[in-house]
């Protein structure tokens, strides 16, 4: 209704204040989202993504550094502000996908209520003005959730691009196909449905493979010994699965 996408756009427009408000604009990035300024402004640097630097989680850096191309790269402070920035609208944005997820199971006012306590959760809005992934995380995360709930194929299709974004920011977001399989074959488990699963499927995969093989590419001398044999490349997923399964081991 109108009168809740007006306050739904209060309670963005809130959150993006707060946020622009406890902004350090004159500190430097020093946790982890300086690794991401790092590799980020390398990929500028270079042209391509930089030899021998760990590709796991690097979704994030791969679009500051789209960004970074169009700015001005003499004051590395300003960059940093830029990526603070930039990480603060995806965590408002995010409030969108939440107030949808909430109106599928609760009233609109209540979804409302829902959307103002996660926009001002006070570690959330830490971590934005950090500008470090999660942010970005977030928004593809819920975003995937809204579009498989609504379940038509077409949304499918989406939801499982979605996933396949985050699993380039944040290789989680690769367990997510598992609940979603599951719900998806136990609703639809007819011939044709199970046959346009597999096409929505092979779109989480395509893009997995295509941005996996120039990960591999960039990073070919970095070699790791696991007890099954020696891999050569990193796809920034596959790798840190195998390393959890090593680490058990």
């Amino acid at each position: 209704t109108k009168v809740s996408i007006i306050s739904l756009l209060l309670i963005f427009i809130f959150g993006i204040g707060l946020r622009f408000y406890y902004l350090p604009y004159d500190i430097p990035i020093v946790s982890d989202g300086f690794l991401s300024f790092v590799y980020a402004m390398k990929t500028v640097s270079v042209g391509e993504l930089p030899l021998d630097y760990s590709t796991t989680n690097s979704g994030w850096a791969n679009l500051l550094s789209l960004i970074f191309t169009f700015s001005d790269k003499t004051d590395p402070l300003d960059l940093m502000n830029i990526q603070r920035i930039t990480s603060v609208v995806f965590s408002a944005l995010t409030v969108f996908p939440i107030f949808f997820i909430l109106k599928k199971f609760v009233n609109q006012n209540t979804a409302l209520l829902g959307s103002l306590i996660f926009i001002i959760e006070p570690r959330l809005l830490l971590i934005s003005i950090e500008g470090i992934n999660y942010s970005l995380f977030f928004l593809l995360f819920s975003t995937s959730i809204v579009f498989f709930l609504k379940k038509t194929y077409l949304s499918f299709y989406v939801s499982f691009a979605c996933i396949a974004l985050a699993t380039l920011v944040r290789y989680e977001a690769f367990l997510l196909v598992i609940p979603f399989t599951i719900m998806y074959l136990s609703r639809f488990n007819d011939k044709r449905s199970i046959l346009k699963f597999l096409g929505i499927i092979s779109i989480f995969v395509l893009i997995l493979v295509s941005v996996g093989l120039v990960r591999m590419q960039a990073t070919e001398n970095i070699c790791v010994e696991y007890t099954y044999g020696n891999i050569c490349g990193e796809n920034g997923f596959t790798n840190q699965i195998l390393s959890g399964y090593e680490f058990i081991y």
